[in-house]
C-alpha cells in the first residue's frame, strides 16, 4: 500500500508538470474566417460543426461516422461516447487530429492531389476516428479517477506519457488499410522505405526509426507502427492490443504499463516487439523480392549516402538536360536542371508545396504552391506559379485552391484542378492569365489527380470515387469517358505522349511503370523496380522515371521496350486482406444488432456564443504560456472553434504567502487577437526591529499588514504572415493597458536618538502608511521578421532579419517613468553548410518616475523593470540606459544517434561559441561595461522515450570584467 501511495504522489506531481509541458495538450490549432455561417448535424455518435457551403460533405462524413463508430471500435472492444467534430474547409491543407483537452476532432476537407485509390473524407474518417477509439479507451481505472481530479487533460497525461505515438498512429493505419480496400497498408509508397532499408540490411533500430535521424535516411514512426501493430496482431491475436491500451488506462498509477503489459503477453519489451515485427516483414519481403527479375536502369543521379543525399521527384525531359523537382534534407526543396553528365543547376525555390508534381513546357516551369493567409491560421491557399529557367516567378492564379497544373501540347493553355468553397472539385481550362476557357465539374464524391492533356482538346485524368480509382478522358465541351474499370490499386503520375498514356501503379503490390492506347485496353508493364519505380515521362525510345532505392528517388533512364517476366506476389496485400478478414467476422458477428442509418440529417445553426467549454480542472494552477505549475487551483474551457480560451483559479506561493485569484479570456475570432486577464491577490507583511539611521538617530518599526494587489489587463494584437517562396515573414503590432492599485502597508514607528551609551531615546512616534500604488500601465510594440526558411539539417535559420521596438510608459496613477526599447538580429550563413551567424543588438532607455516612499530623507523612486537581457552569465543590475551586442556563432557537431538504453535517445549535438558586451549607465553604480566571451554545447534528445524533444547541455562563461568563470545548465523542450 504505500508503494502505491507513493505512486499516486509521484503520478499527481507530473501530471502538474505535464500539464504544462503540453501533456495535457491544452492546443488549439488557431481560428478560421469570421465570416463563416457555421452549422452543425447531430448524430447519435458525433456533432459535426462546418461551413455551410460545405453541408454536403459534412452529410457524408456524418453518415461515415454512423458505420466507422461501430467498425472501428470493433478490435478495440471500446465504444466512445459521442464526440464533437470541426470541419476545417477554407485551408489548402489535408489532414486531421484528435486532442483531448478539450476533447474533439478536427478534420481539413481538402482532398490532397496525391492520395490512395479512396475518397480523403473516408480516408480521414477512418484514420482519425481510430484515435478517438484509442484515446477514449484510456480513461478507465486510475485514469478515470485522475480524470475526477484534472478533467480532460488526464487523459491526454496518459497518452503523451505511456503510449508511444508510433503505436496511436500505426494502429489508425491498420484501421485505414483494414476497412477499406485502400489505406497505406496496401500502398506501396508507403511501404517501400522500411522495405528497401530491411532489403538492404539497413534497418533502424527502435530510438531511430521512432524519433528520426540527421544521419540518413529514414522512415518516420507511422511505419514503424504499422508494421510493429500489424505483426503484432497478427501474432497474438486480436486482443493483444486492446489488452494493453486498456492496462494503460487502468494501471496509470505504475511507471511503464505499456511496456509491463507488452512484456506479460510476449516475454519481449516493445523494442523486442518491434525488432520482431521487422524480422517477420523482413522474412515476407525476402521472399518477394526472390521472385523479381529487376528491368535493366541507367541512373543519372547515383544514390549518395553522404549527409547531403537528395531525392529527385517527376523528372521530365529538356532539351538541355532533365529537370527535377529536387528535395533534402540538406537545403529547401526547389527545382533543378540536370544534364546528361549528373551536373545541376538550380531554377527556382517555391514556397511549401503539397506535392512535387509539376508541368513544363519549352522553359515554361508551372506548379502548386501553399500561401498562407494573411491573419487565419486554419484558412490558406493553392496557387499556380509560372518560372522560367532563370528562376523569374510570376503567379498565374487569383486567390483560391489550384493544384496539379498541367500545359496543353501547343503551349496555349494550363489544366487545373480547382477546390471551391463548397468543398467540390473541377477540371479548369484558363489561359496563362488565367482567364477562364472552359470548366468540367465533377461531383462531391468524386476527387480529380493528375490531369494530362491528350491533344488541344482532351485531357485524360485520374479520378476517385466510391469504388476506387479509374481514368477518364474528359473532352474540354464537359464530355467525360472511363478509359479504364475501378481498382484499389494506386495509379497515380499519369502523363500522355504518342498516342499512349503513361502511369505508376501498385497492383503487383511495388510501385511498377505502365503504358495503356490513350483511347483505353490493354495496360502493359514496363518497369520491374526492385524498390520502387515513379514518375514516367517518354523521351523517344526511352523512358525516363525516378527510381526509388535505399536513399530515395533519383533520375533513371531505362528502354521502353524492356521484356518484363516476373509476376511477383505481394505481402503487403495478403496482410492487409487478412486483417480485413478478421474486421469481417467482427463485424459479421454483431451486424444484426446495429441500427439504421438516422440520414436525412437534421441542419441546425451554430452559434458562434458557443463560447464556454470546460474541460480540464485541478489542484493546481497551471500557466501554460509561462510554463509554470504553482500549487492552487484552475479551471480551463476552451470552445470547440478554438477561438475562446478562459482560465481562472486560485494561486498559493507559500515562499512568501501570496495569494492570487485570476480569471483570463482570450479571442482569437477577429481581426486581432484580443485577451483580458484580471488578478487579485494578498502578500503578507510582518516586521519588528530597527533602522539606524547614522550616528545618533534610530527608527523603530513594527508591522504586521496583508497588501491586497489587484490588476487588470487588456492585450491586443494583430499578427499578419505574410511569408512567401523561401522566405517567412511575419509582421505584428501590438498593445496592452493594464490598470493596478497596490494597497498600503499600515506600520507602527518610533523615532529616537541615540544616548553616547547606545541607548534609544524617544523623540517622535506614529502610525503611517507606505508602498501605496494606483497607476496605468500601457505597452505599445510592433515585431517583424523577414526569414529564409530552414533546412531540415540548419540550426536555425541562416538568412534574415528580425526586429522588435516597444514603448512602454504610466500615464495614470503613480509614474514609474518610461522605457523606450528596440532589439534587431541579423542572421547570417557561416563558413560550412548548417552553421549559422546571427548578431544581435538590443538597447533600452528609461526614464526615472516619482518618488513612491521617502524614509530619513532617502527617496526611493520608480523604474521600470528591464525589457532586455543582460550579457550571459550577470545578474540585473537596475540602470537607465542599457545597450548590448551579442555574437553568436553556432554548428552542428555531430550527429551520434546515440540510445543509452531507454533513458536517452540523442540524436544531434550542436555547439554555440559567443561573445556579448554591453554598455550600462546604472542608477546606483555608474557607467559600466560588462562583457562575456563563452561556449554552450547541447543534445537534441529524446528522455524515457517520451516523444518530447529535449535540448539539454551546457553554458560555460568568462566574465571578462571580473575575471571570472561560471557556468550553467541549458534546458529546453519542445512539444511538436
Amino acid at each position: 500500500m504505500q508503494l502505491k501511495v507513493k505512486r499516486l504522489a509521484a503520478i499527481v506531481g507530473l501530471l502538474a508538470t505535464a500539464t504544462t509541458m503540453g501533456w495535457g495538450q491544452f492546443h488549439s490549432t488557431g481560428a478560421d474566417p469570421f465570416g463563416q455561417r457555421l452549422r452543425q448535424i447531430r448524430t447519435p455518435h458525433s456533432r459535426i460543426v462546418f461551413d455551410s457551403p460545405i453541408e454536403p460533405s459534412a452529410r457524408r462524413v456524418a453518415a461515415l461516422l454512423d458505420t466507422l463508430a461501430v467498425r472501428c471500435a470493433l478490435s478495440l472492444a471500446h465504444t466512445p461516447p459521442p464526440i464533437d467534430l470541426l470541419i476545417h474547409s477554407h485551408a489548402a491543407y489535408s489532414n486531421g487530429l484528435v486532442a483531448w483537452a478539450p476533447r474533439r476532432l478536427e478534420m481539413y476537407s481538402y482532398a490532397p492531389a496525391n492520395g490512395d485509390a479512396q475518397l480523403w473524407l473516408s480516408h480521414l474518417a477512418t484514420h482519425e476516428f481510430r484515435h478517438v477509439v484509442q484515446i477514449s479507451m484510456l480513461n478507465r481505472g486510475f485514469t478515470r479517477f485522475l480524470s475526477y481530479l484534472f478533467g480532460q487533460q488526464a487523459v491526454g497525461l496518459v497518452v503523451g506519457a505511456y503510449v508511444p505515438h508510433w503505436f496511436l498512429e500505426g494502429d489508425a493505419v491498420v484501421a485505414e488499410t483494414a476497412l477499406s480496400r485502400a489505406g497505406r497498408g496496401r500502398e506501396a509508397a508507403f511501404v517501400q522505405q522500411m522495405r528497401t532499408l530491411a532489403l538492404s540490411n539497413r534497418t533502424p533500430k527502435y530510438d531511430v526509426a521512432y524519433f528520426g535521424s540527421f544521419r540518413r535516411r529514414v522512415p518516420d514512426y507511422y511505419h514503424m507502427g504499422y508494421f510493429t501493430v500489424s505483426a503484432a496482431r497478427l501474432k497474438y491475436g486480436d486482443d493483444f492490443w486492446p489488452e494493453i491500451i486498456k492496462y494503460c488506462g487502468s494501471h496509470s498509477w505504475s511507471i511503464t504499463p505499456f511496456n509491463r503489459q507488452i512484456r506479460r503477453r510476449t516475454s519481449r519489451y516493445k523494442t523486442g516487439l518491434y525488432n520482431d515485427a521487422m524480422t517477420f516483414w523482413q522474412s515476407q519481403w525476402q521472399a518477394q523480392d526472390s521472385t523479381i527479375s529487376p528491368t535493366h536502369f541507367s541512373s543519372l543521379t547515383a544514390s549518395n549516402p553522404r549527409l547531403d543525399y537528395a531525392e529527385f521527384h517527376s523528372p521530365t525531359p529538356h532539351p538541355d538536360g532533365i529537370v527535377a523537382y529536387k528535395t533534402s534534407p540538406a537545403q529547401l526543396a526547389h527545382f533543378v536542371i540536370v544534364d546528361s553528365l549528373g551536373n545541376e543547376r538550380k531554377i527556382a525555390t517555391p514556397s511549401p508545396r503539397n506535392h512535387t508534381d509539376f508541368a513544363l513546357h519549352g522553359d515554361t516551369l508551372v506548379w502548386s504552391e501553399r500561401i498562407p493567409h494573411l491573419r487565419w491560421e486554419n484558412a490558406s491557399y493553392e496557387r499556380i506559379v509560372m518560372s522560367d529557367f532563370r528562376g523569374r516567378k510570376t503567379t498565374l492564379s487569383p486567390r483560391g485552391r489550384f493544384a496539379s497544373p498541367a500545359i496543353s501540347p501547343d503551349g496555349s493553355q494550363i489544366a487545373v484542378v480547382q477546390t471551391d468553397t463548397t468543398n467540390r472539385q473541377s477540371l479548369l481550362i484558363v489561359d496563362f492569365d488565367f482567364s477562364f476557357r472552359a470548366k468540367i465539374e465533377f461531383d462531391h464524391n468524386e476527387n480529380i489527380q493528375s490531369p494530362t492533356w491528350l491533344d488541344d482538346h482532351s485531357l485524360a485524368v485520374i479520378v476517385i470515387d466510391a469504388e476506387g480509382k479509374h481514368i477518364e478522358n474528359v473532352e474540354v465541351n464537359g464530355m467525360r469517358q472511363r478509359l479504364t474499370t475501378s481498382t484499389n490499386a494506386n495509379i497515380k503520375h499519369l502523363r500522355a505522349a504518342d498516342g499512349w498514356l503513361y502511369f505508376a501503379s501498385d497492383a503487383t503490390g511495388l510501385d511498377n511503370l505502365y503504358r495503356m492506347p490513350r483511347n483505353g485496353g490493354v495496360a502493359h508493364r514496363l518497369t520491374s523496380a526492385r524498390f520502387g519505380a515513379a514518375w514516367p515521362h517518354p523521351n523517344g525510345d526511352n523512358l525516363i522515371y525516378s527510381n526509388y532505392d535505399s536513399d530515395g528517388y533519383n533520375i533513371a533512364i531505362a528502354p521502353q521496350n524492356q521484356s518484363v517476366i516476373d509476376s511477383p506476389t505481394s505481402p503487403a496485400h495478403s496482410i492487409a486482406d487478412t486483417l480485413a478478414a478478421r474486421e469481417d467476422r467482427l463485424f459479421a458477428a454483431v451486424e444484426s444488432s446495429i441500427s439504421p442509418s438516422t440520414e436525412p440529417y437534421e441542419v441546425e445553426p451554430y452559434s458562434r456564443l458557443n463560447l464556454l467549454n470546460i474541460h480540464s480542472w485541478g489542484p493546481v494552477s497551471v500557466d501554460a504560456a509561462n510554463t509554470s505549475v504553482t500549487p492552487g487551483l484552475s479551471i480551463t474551457s476552451q470552445n470547440l472553434l478554438g477561438t475562446t480560451v478562459i482560465r481562472a483559479g486560485i494561486e498559493f506561493d507559500k515562499s512568501n504567502s501570496d495569494e492570487m485569484l485570476y480569471a483570463s479570456i482570450s479571442y482569437n475570432a477577429l481581426y486581432p487577437k484580443i485577451s483580458l486577464r484580471a488578478t487579485m491577490g494578498w502578500t503578507d507583511f510582518e516586521f519588528d526591529g530597527a533602522t539606524t539611521i547614522g550616528d545618533t538617530l534610530a527608527r523603530f518599526v513594527r508591522y504586521n499588514d496583508r497588501q491586497s494587489n489587484k490588476r487588470i489587463k487588456l492585450t491586443v494584437a494583430q499578427p499578419l504572415n505574410l511569408s512567401r517562396g523561401a522566405w517567412s515573414t511575419q509582421i505584428q503590432p501590438y498593445a496592452s493597458a493594464s490598470l493596478q492599485n497596490h494597497s498600503g502597508i499600515e506600520y507602527q514607528y518610533i523615532n529616537a536618538r541615540l544616548l553616547p551609551n547606545g541607548t534609544p531615546f524617544p523623540i517622535a512616534q506614529g502610525r503611517a502608511v507606505a508602498g501605496e500604488q494606483r497607476f496605468a500601465d500601457l505597452n505599445y510594440g510592433l515585431a517583424a521578421s523577414l526569414l529564409r526558411r530552414s533546412a531540415e539539417r540548419d540550426v536555425g535559420s541562416r538568412l534574415g532579419l528580425a526586429a522588435d521596438v516597444w514603448f512602454c510608459h504610466t500615464p495614470w496613477g503613480l509614474d514609474f517613468g518610461s522605457c523606450r526599447a528596440a532589439a534587431a538580429t541579423l542572421y547570417l550563413p557561416g563558413f560550412q553548410r548548417h552553421h549559422q551567424i546571427f548578431i544581435a543588438a538590443r538597447g533600452q532607455r528609461k526614464t526615472i518616475g516619482q518618488t513612491s516612499a521617502s524614509v530619513w530623507g532617502t527617496e526611493f523612486r520608480q523604474l521600470y523593470p528591464d525589457e532586455i537581457s543582460m550579457p550571459r552569465g550577470y545578474a540585473k543590475i537596475a540602470n537607465t540606459r542599457l545597450g548590448v551586442l551579442s555574437f553568436n556563432y553556432t554548428f552542428p557537431l555531430a550527429n551520434p544517434d546515440l540510445s543509452l538504453g531507454p533513458v536517452v535517445f540523442i540524436k544531434r549535438l550542436i555547439a554555440r561559441l559567443f561573445y556579448d558586451t554591453a554598455r550600462i549607465r546604472a542608477a546606483e553604480f555608474g557607467r559600466q561595461n560588462p562583457s562575456s566571451l563563452g561556449a554552450e554545447i547541447w543534445a537534441d534528445s529524446r528522455w524515457l522515450r517520451l516523444p518530447y524533444a529535449v535540448r539539454i547541455g551546457y553554458r560555460q562563461n568568462h566574465l571578462l570584467d571580473r575575471h571570472l568563470w561560471n557556468g550553467n545548465l541549458i534546458l529546453g523542450i519542445s512539444f511538436n
